[in-house]
């Protein structure tokens, strides 16, 4: 949680992730957010986790037209088919794992639904990251103890 907060938050290798990647700035999850949501020089697709479950079709339907993709319905429910939470656990099964996967991590992939990580924080935890990021959560509608 701290990490969401933290300005000098960064992604360092053999941290959480592997040994293979380059140092990466991100700073506080807000700013980090903000800095591709206002930029003008690229052309940006914002897409909510919770919007790629709750309205997969739509959402990815979306994507494929940012980026001049195929927009055939059957084809993109065919892939969100092929990449369900279930068929990926199951593969990371059948391969013995995901290299991805952050040491300490039983599994690379956990329940795949939305809200299980505020679960496992306190009312006081809710509300000191719904606080510090409260104009970003508010913007991508987000829910927190003071948005709800």
């Amino acid at each position: 949680m701290d990490h969401l907060l933290d300005p000098n938050a960064a992604l360092v290798p053999g941290e959480r992730f592997g040994g293979h990647q380059v140092r990466q700035h991100m700073g506080r999850w807000d700013q980090h957010v903000r800095s591709w949501a206002n930029q003008t020089q690229l052309p940006v697709l914002i897409m909510r986790y919770e919007d790629m479950l709750a309205n997969g079709l739509e959402t990815f339907t979306k994507a494929a037209s940012f980026l001049g993709l195929p927009t055939d319905s059957k084809l993109i429910q065919q892939a969100l088919d092929n990449t369900s939470i279930d068929r990926l656990k199951k593969l990371e099964e059948d391969v013995d794992g995901f290299a991805e996967k952050p040491a300490g991590c039983e599994r690379f992939f956990r329940s795949g639904r939305t809200g299980e990580g505020s679960e496992k924080l306190t009312i006081e935890q809710r509300q000191r990251l719904a606080n510090g990021l409260y104009g970003v959560m508010k913007r991508f509608q987000y829910e927190g103890p003071e948005l709800d």
